[in-house]
């Protein structure tokens, strides 16, 4: 040992790097595991601190370990809350030489796995409360502060990701013998409310209490990465490696399942679907009527028509949207909601993001995040030169969709003679003033700079194929003939920023119960589809059996291809591939509180 001192005291090198080393705090994870029924520790990685007569020193302590053991004994009917509290602790010391020391560090919640629900609608199950000291906190962004059942503080029931408690958070001493210490109380509560909680029972959540000197940041496709669990399903996601059956196997994980999916109640009662596909169906739980005529979800019904919604189980309550419908069954405990939690807010820093600056995450491919508009896009975001076509009042009964302003596009028309002249084709991509004008130029002149930037240039497969090998195929060969093989008659890729989503990834965005059946049947099976919206929207293939066709999907949710130089005027959600260095900065995947980006 005293070689080994000698030697770095004579080593300028070795010198200089020891006192770098002395600078360096190791940041303390708490890993703390709460379920339903029983808790699972993880044992806490001990915090390593050095210093000496001219570095302060920063330390950070673990308190107890919380173990929420919820049983009919600590949570009986009629009783009291069940709360457990841990409390860890900051400590600066002093330098010798000055006495005096201004430090700063950050405090995370993080929630890693999260499969509780809400049993009623607006009564939270577990609350999160913290202290510093004896001041509350009661700002936590991307969390809910109020007073629950008696109980103040977060509600945590569904939450899922990195929670920033204390941003740059200030300690200081005067002293180098009695550290400045600053505790931090947590409190989970578990509430105990009036009603039956044991839908609840076998759920868990698994959390984390983080203190650290720097920053802590995490891109948000590894964070969406970090959400699968090994199960394929949970969280919504599915690992697309090649013992995953009728998967892409390009080991991407993508989003797939409905918004809304049937309870056990539902199956008991005899319902296989979300919604009526077809006249004749009677295995829906949401039923839609056009003039008093019982047809299906997705029928064209002119907004002169009366309309209603009902749920097969009560036909006699009418509803006037089809959401009103979807909630009426998830309140009387026929399907579930929020299901596939991957929205993101893009494009705006706003508190509450609007309806336009909504986007969902089709997957994580090679490291990058696939973005898709949630809403169509308007003339404000893609103008009206270009492909332009105008306007209609849409009246399908689909997703979001009752007679609404919707604009729409052509695919390949105002640069149509001049495509067909240079390739004997129509449906050429890179002669579309679709993708060079309306959505290269001024959808990226919409977003603006800042958020241009996020956005990755990106190698499109263009190629398309034939209607045999996408349109009438189940998804996973029209996946290996539009992405993996396209046709090459004319051109495979075209580098880009925005394009349109794949044929395949609609296919893709199903539940995997789906996957076998053909792309062109999808309409029997468009309630399980998170990506299905109602109305008639490109993607970037084109259908390689024709020269002027490309593929679609249409109002009924079936793929289906359509002329792209003659009056076919179709809706559009911009499609794009996030940089991988895109950090996440908050929220938890809902429409109400969706992924935020770190600008």
């Amino acid at each position: 040992m005293k070689n080994i001192i000698n030697r770095i005291k004579n080593d300028k090198v070795l010198f200089f790097l020891s006192i770098l080393i002395i600078g360096v705090f190791l940041v303390l994870v708490i890993r703390i595991t709460y379920s339903y029924l029983a808790a699972f520790i993880n044992e806490a990685r001990e915090n390593v601190t050095i210093g000496s007569d001219t570095t302060d020193k920063l330390e950070f302590f673990e308190g107890n370990p919380i173990d929420l053991n919820v049983t009919a004994t600590t949570l009986p009917e009629g009783g009291g809350n069940y709360a457990q509290s841990t409390t860890y602790r900051a400590e600066l010391t002093a330098n010798s030489t000055n006495n005096t020391a201004e430090e700063s560090y950050y405090v995370y919640f993080n929630v890693t796995a999260n499969t509780l629900g809400y049993i009623q609608e607006g009564n939270p199950e577990v609350i999160l409360t913290v202290f510093q000291g004896e001041t509350e906190i009661t700002n936590i962004d991307g969390l809910t502060y109020g007073t629950y059942n008696g109980v103040t503080g977060f509600d945590v029931t569904t939450a899922s990701g990195m929670f920033t408690v204390a941003s740059d958070y200030a300690i200081t001493s005067n002293s180098s013998t009695d550290a400045t210490v600053q505790n931090w109380t947590f409190t989970l509560t578990y509430l105990n409310q009036s009603y039956d909680q044991s839908v609840n029972y076998g759920n868990n959540m698994s959390v984390e209490f983080i203190m650290t000197k720097e920053e802590r940041t995490v891109t948000l496709a590894d964070y969406v990465i970090s959400q699968y669990t090994g199960t394929d399903g949970e969280n919504g996601l599915y690992y697309h490696d090649a013992d995953l059956a009728n998967s892409a196997g390009d080991n991407s994980y993508r989003y797939a399942g409905g918004d809304y999916q049937l309870t056990s109640l539902a199956r008991s009662a005899g319902y296989t679907e979300v919604v009526t596909s077809s006249n004749t169906a009677t295995n829906g739980v949401v039923n839609f009527y056009c003039n008093g005529t019982k047809r299906y979800v997705g029928y064209i019904c002119g907004s002169s028509n009366t309309r209603a919604y009902t749920t097969a189980y009560n036909e006699t309550t009418q509803y006037s949207t089809y959401e009103e419908a979807l909630e009426a069954a998830v309140r009387d405990g026929y399907l579930t909601k929020d299901n596939v939690n991957n929205f993101v807010c893009f494009g705006t820093d706003a508190g509450t993001c609007p309806e336009e600056n909504l986007y969902r995450i089709i997957g994580v491919f090679d490291g990058q995040i696939k973005l898709v508009k949630y809403t169509y896009a308007d003339s404000t975001m893609l103008g009206t030169d270009g492909d332009y076509s105008g306007t209609i009042s849409s009246c399908y009964s689909g997703m979001r969709n009752d007679c609404t302003t919707h604009y729409w596009y052509y695919w390949n028309y105002a640069n149509r003679i001049a495509t067909y002249e240079a390739t004997n084709y129509y449906n050429v991509w890179s002669y579309s003033q679709l993708n060079t004008i309306n959505l290269n130029t001024n959808y990226l002149n919409y977003l603006g700079n800042t958020w241009g930037n996020m956005i990755a240039n990106h190698t499109w497969k263009v190629g398309g194929n034939s209607w045999t090998n996408i349109g009438n195929a189940a998804v996973q060969t029209a996946y290996q003939n539009e992405i993996a093989n396209p046709n090459a008659d004319v051109e495979t890729e075209y580098s880009a920023k925005i394009g349109l989503m794949y044929a395949s990834d609609y296919g893709y965005a199903m539940d995997p119960s789906g996957w076998s059946t053909i792309l062109y049947s999808y309409n029997t099976i468009k309630g399980n589809n998170w990506m299905y919206m109602g109305d008639y929207e490109w993607t970037i293939s084109r259908d390689s059996s024709y020269s002027d066709t490309a593929f679609c999907v249409n109002y009924v949710g079936l793929v289906y291809n359509y002329a792209v130089n003659i009056d076919y005027n179709i809706a559009v959600r911009p499609s794009f591939y996030l940089e991988s260095s895109v950090t996440l900065s908050g929220g938890s995947g809902t429409a109400a509180d969706p992924y935020r980006v770190e600008l």
